[in-house]
């Protein structure tokens, strides 16, 4: 009888184990096929922070503008936020003001288009969305423009 249930309990494990490396390798064939950065978005709309956003990121999509972004978010973290800003925003106050008290981040939304890009980050500590816009220039994406939207 023990034996019959080591039997059963392992073949539930194989399958489990196999129906897992199938579904992984759906997931994969599927998101290389596909251009678009985001797979899949569920939650309220991008444009405010009301509630939980869940995004599905294209795992081969091309990271630098969110690398750009990365880099730039902890630059303003720091004390030089106000000369970073005010290159990209009328309202640099604000901005510093939200960013500075922060530690996490998220993105959330990528809209790429042939020559702009727009990156969406959850600010979860402050209930607000910060909003990256790139253009496309000789030397890559450039960020042109800053928003936070509470």
């Amino acid at each position: 009888m023990q034996g019959e249930t080591k039997a059963r309990v392992g073949g539930f494990l194989l399958i489990a184990v196999a129906t897992v490396i199938v579904f992984t390798t759906a997931f994969f064939v599927y998101a290389s096929r596909r251009p678009e950065a985001m797979l899949f978005y569920y939650g309220g709309a991008v444009e405010g922070p009301d509630g939980r956003a869940i995004a599905v990121m294209n795992p081969f999509r091309d990271r630098a503008s969110e690398e750009t972004a990365e880099r730039l978010i902890r630059d303003l973290r720091t004390g030089n936020c106000q000369p970073i800003v005010k290159q990209f925003s009328d309202d640099g106050a604000h901005l510093c003001s939200v960013l500075q008290t922060t530690r996490r981040t998220t993105i959330v939304w990528r809209q790429d288009g042939n020559l702009n890009r727009t990156l969406v980050y959850d600010l979860p500590e402050k209930r607000a969305r910060l909003w990256i816009g790139f253009a496309r220039e000789e030397g890559g994406w450039q960020v042109r423009s800053l928003s936070v939207v509470r």
